[in-house]
């Protein structure tokens, strides 16, 4: 009986050695704390990995240097590690005696592995005290640029874009490279002070309803720095210049009705303009016309958009999410401002609004054929005259 027991106990002590790991190996504990995870993994944004964790001391943790470039989770005995953003990042994987793995994550630009791209033209043409921004994307991040003459143009990477700010007159190169050094090279040219085209403002005139927000407004040339002044800050406020990346840029004006409404009067409308200054003190104007309103704005919650900016691969499809404005949903009128960069394909109101929106794409693609430029302004439009705007980019093929 003895010799039985001694024998069972034998047995249970063996099988305990073993611990069950949901469905998949077993852990083995004991030893070193190990993982089959490369000592740096790469992946994309919304790609899902896992990897083998065993040894050491159960129960495993795990945890991201930063969650908005990559998350970290422990399933058992299985590490998953989520892609959330462009950049790289360390994941630290830790035993119940306080072993610990570290290991680098690389995660891709735009959702895509792939040659390492930019959006920027192989020549990029400069005004003096000027700046552009590209976006930088496959390869092996994180992502470096280097100037060949920085009295020339400086260039400066954040994540996934590259920046290069003008100095002085001149040529030279940038030398883009991704972690495991494949380079892209872009061509600089920047030009002499005061030799930037006319400045071109759209649109030159508009006329709106009172309740009307957010009317965006687009304009090129000039030589930055740029000043956005309207003639009544207060009743049109207007926003200050943004980049759209491509040597455009944006402001917004809010539009508020400035007088009482009263009845049994000739209607009158109030105009006000806009202008664009730039460096040079070279001007563009743009008339904002408001119509006497007949009755009070609604009070209606604040229309906004989600996401307030996207890029887009060619002929990629991306939903974006309207809320607020009237409480009886309808769908809304969407308007872009270049032709050919994107296009409507479905609107939805039950049970919330959604815009579905395709880019343009490479020439024999379903879709129309990009334009040279590839950025542009969607702007959304609803029946309380509420709008929203949102940039939209379309990225070149990798």
């Amino acid at each position: 009986m003895t010799k039985k027991l001694s024998i069972l106990a034998a047995t249970v002590l063996a099988s305990a050695t073993l611990i069950s790991c949901g469905g998949g190996d077993a852990i083995t504990p004991g030893g070193s704390l190990f993982t089959n995870a490369p000592s740096t993994v790469t992946l994309n944004p919304g790609a899902e990995v896992s990897y083998r964790l065993n040894g050491g001391s159960p129960l495993y943790s795990a945890s991201s240097g930063n969650n908005t470039i990559v998350t970290a989770r422990v399933v058992g005995g299985e590490l998953i590690l989520t892609g959330v953003s462009v950049g790289s990042t360390s994941v630290s994987i830790v035993d119940t005696q306080g072993s610990k793995i570290t290991l680098t994550v690389a995660v891709g630009g735009s959702g895509t592995g792939g040659p390492l791209f930019t959006n920027a033209p192989s020549a990029v043409v400069l005004d003096a005290a000027s700046s552009a921004t590209y976006s930088l994307g496959g390869g092996r991040p994180p992502y470096s640029a280097v100037s060949g003459n920085t009295n020339v143009v400086k260039a400066t990477v954040d994540t996934d874009k590259l920046t290069l700010t003008a100095m002085s007159p001149g040529d030279t190169s940038i030398a883009v490279s991704d972690a495991a050094g494949a380079k892209v090279n872009v061509n600089v040219t920047i030009s002499a002070q005061g030799v930037g085209a006319p400045i071109s403002l759209t649109p030159a005139s508009l006329e709106v309803g009172n309740c009307t927000t957010r009317i965006p407004f687009l304009f090129s040339g000039g030589i930055p720095p740029y000043t956005v002044l309207s003639s009544d800050n207060f009743d049109v406020p207007v926003s200050s210049p943004i980049s759209l990346g491509d040597g455009r840029f944006y402001f917004f004006a809010d539009v508020h009705w400035p007088y009482p409404i009263i009845n049994n009067l000739p209607p009158f409308r109030s105009n006000q303009t806009l202008t664009v200054l730039d460096s040079q003190s070279r001007t563009a104007v743009a008339i904002v016309s408001t119509p006497e309103p007949t009755s009070a704005c609604p009070s209606n919650p604040l229309l906004t958009i989600s996401p307030e900016s996207a890029n887009f691969r060619m002929s990629q499809n991306l939903a974006f999410q309207v809320s607020g404005g009237p409480a009886t949903r309808s769908a809304p009128t969407v308007t872009f401002a270049d032709a050919g960069v994107a296009e409507v394909v479905a609107v939805t109101v039950d049970p919330a609004i959604a815009i579905t929106v395709r880019a343009c794409g490479a020439e024999g693609s379903n879709t129309a054929i990009c334009p040279v430029r590839r950025s542009t302004l969607m702007t959304v439009a609803t029946s309380d005259g509420q709008r929203a705007t949102v940039v939209i980019n379309v990225l070149p093929q990798p």
